[in-house]
Formats: C-alpha cells, sequence, structure tokens
C-alpha cells in the first residue's frame, strides 16, 4: 500500500491565473468536475502550496468532489516567488473570488489546516452566503495570542532546546521582538543570512510539527526549499496579524452559526493551542469540534481517519 505522500494525483485542469500586482497564481482542479465544489486551502502562509501538500487529496472521495487547489501568492508555483509585496489576507481574499469565476463556481465548500484555517474562516466571514460548509483542522486565529504563543509563550518550557536555538540567531536585546529581527535578516541580510535565517525559522516550527519529529524527517520535510518563501511571507502576516484587527475570527465567526462547520484538533498541537478550537467551538453556534491524538501536522494516523470520515459526512 503506497504511503499517502507517495500517491499520484493528475490533475483535471491546470494553470496559471493573472490576478493583480503583478502575480500570477498556479491553480489545479481534482476529482469529478459535477461533483460538490471545494477549496482547499494550503497552510503557511507562504507554505509550499498544494503540490507540497497534495496528499490531503487522500481524504476525498474523488468521484463526489470537485476540488480546486491553489498556490497563494508567493508560494509553490507561483510568481514571483516569496514576494511579500502586495501580499495580504484580503489580497488573497479577492484572488479566491477570481479563481472561483473562472470555475463559473458561486457557491464553496472550504477546507484548510493551520493558517488555511485563518483563511477559511475569514473568507467564510466575508462571504457567508457562497459557503456550503467548512471543515478546519490545526485552528490558527492569526492574533498577537497565537504570535506570543509560538514564539515566546509555552513552547521555551516544552521545548527548550529548539527555542533557545532560535533565540540564539538573535543579540540579546532584541529578543523581545526576535521575529523582526528575523524578518529582516530574511529580506535585508547577505544571501547566506537570508538563506541561513529562512531555514532556521521553519525548522523552529517543523520540531513540533508532529508527534515524533524525528531530525532525518525534518531534513527530508524541508529538502523541497518551500522555506525560502514560507519564513518571510509567514513573518510578515505575523508582524501584521494577518492583516486582520486583532481577534477579527472569534469576534465575528458568529456569522457562521447557520453554515455546517467541523473543527479537529490535534490534542498535543504545540504550534496552534487546543483553546484555539475551543473557542472557535464555542462561538460558531452548531459547529462540531473534535480532538484527536496528535499534534500539528494532518499526516498522523488518526488525523487522517477523522478528516477523510467527516468529509465522506459532509459531501452529502
Amino acid at each position: 500500500m503506497l504511503a499517502m505522500q507517495e500517491k499520484v494525483f493528475t490533475p483535471l485542469k491546470s494553470g496559471f491565473l493573472d490576478v493583480s500586482d503583478g502575480y500570477k497564481i498556479r491553480y489545479a482542479q481534482f476529482g469529478n468536475p459535477q461533483g460538490k465544489p471545494i477549496l482547499f486551502l494550503h497552510g503557511g502562509p507562504g507554505g509550499g502550496g498544494y503540490e507540497s501538500e497534495i496528499y490531503n487529496l487522500n481524504f476525498f472521495d474523488l468521484s463526489q468532489w470537485n476540488i480546486i487547489t491553489f498556490d497563494q501568492r508567493g508560494a509553490g508555483q507561483s510568481t514571483p516567488f516569496a514576494s511579500v509585496e502586495n501580499n495580504t489576507t484580503q489580497k488573497i481574499i479577492e484572488d479566491i473570488d477570481k479563481l472561483l469565476k473562472l470555475f463559473s463556481i458561486d457557491r464553496i465548500f472550504l477546507y484548510g489546516g493551520s493558517w488555511g484555517s485563518a483563511l477559511s474562516l475569514f473568507y467564510a466571514i466575508q462571504n457567508p452566503q457562497r459557503i456550503t460548509g467548512i471543515l478546519v483542522r490545526g485552528i490558527y486565529l492569526g492574533s498577537s495570542s497565537d504570535n506570543y504563543h509560538l514564539i515566546n509563550g509555552p513552547i521555551k518550557y516544552n521545548f527548550p532546546e529548539n527555542w533557545e536555538r532560535f533565540m540564539n540567531l538573535v543579540p540579546a536585546n532584541q529578543q523581545q521582538d526576535a521575529l523582526s529581527y528575523y524578518l529582516d535578516k530574511i529580506l535585508h541580510g547577505t544571501e547566506n543570512e537570508k538563506d541561513k535565517y529562512a531555514y532556521d525559522f521553519d525548522l523552529y516550527e517543523s520540531a513540533f510539527l508532529t508527534m515524533n519529529p524525528t531530525p532525518g524527517k525534518i531534513e527530508k520535510d524541508m529538502s523541497n526549499g518551500a522555506y525560502r518563501s514560507f519564513a518571510p511571507i509567514e513573518a510578515t502576516y505575523m508582524l501584521n496579524l494577518c492583516f486582520m484587527p486583532d481577534n477579527y475570527i472569534l469576534n465575528n465567526a458568529h456569522k457562521l452559526s447557520n453554515i455546517p462547520v467541523t473543527i479537529i484538533h490535534g490534542r498535543y498541537d504545540f504550534i496552534c493551542p487546543p483553546a484555539n478550537a475551543w473557542n472557535l467551538h464555542k462561538t460558531i453556534q452548531n459547529s462540531k469540534l473534535k480532538f484527536v491524538y496528535g499534534a500539528h501536522s494532518a499526516r498522523e494516523d488518526d488525523m487522517q481517519k477523522l478528516i477523510t470520515d467527516e468529509l465522506s459526512i459532509m459531501v452529502k
């Protein structure tokens, strides 16, 4: 039996869509064009795009879903690669509208994890009349508390060796604003500094992405070079609270109470705390919340099974 990431998927349609500000976003369609339309929103921001997360297609019954995927601005095969100029949540929302128009889709189901969960929720809050349902996992809310949790919060007590390695690249008098220091080096340092700080920024999160993150697995996952877009774009978004007012999602998520919403979260997720999922669930009336044994990644067994089961229910 092939491992999930080894299975081959061939798109029904793929190409590049001119959006705005000089960007072209890479898109692809999988499954059944007559099936229920669903938009897959990858993580990051600035993650490797759908091709590095193609294992997500294993969760779908391809005979039932019409799956649209795309690489967000600066990510994956979209161009210009790794650009942070005119790269905001609002701009991505505009790109989504243009992409759905390309496929003549008026109403859409949203699926996303991590940053993809925040983007799904933000889009749905802005366009509730267009949403047929939402499945989100590894809930990231783009808030100041999310940033604190990841950079200066409990992680330094749970993963002290990784936190100290991350901070050792920052002068002692600037460690309270380590994120800004990393971003400055990634954008304006020497070529060696740009690569080193981008790599170490991604390495920091990779150290607690799964329940058993061995050095070999981490090195393999980072070998595709996606850290070169992930690091500058994610750091930019974090420093700007994902270009949303602080706590925007939780303050507005009640608007989704008439939409089928399923929330899945790893009980041992150290990147995005389980409290995010709990607070979101409490805010969206009639939402369904399921905690699973696992960390942040969708690749772990219990997470994979639950996502697959929930999508099989929600396609009906």
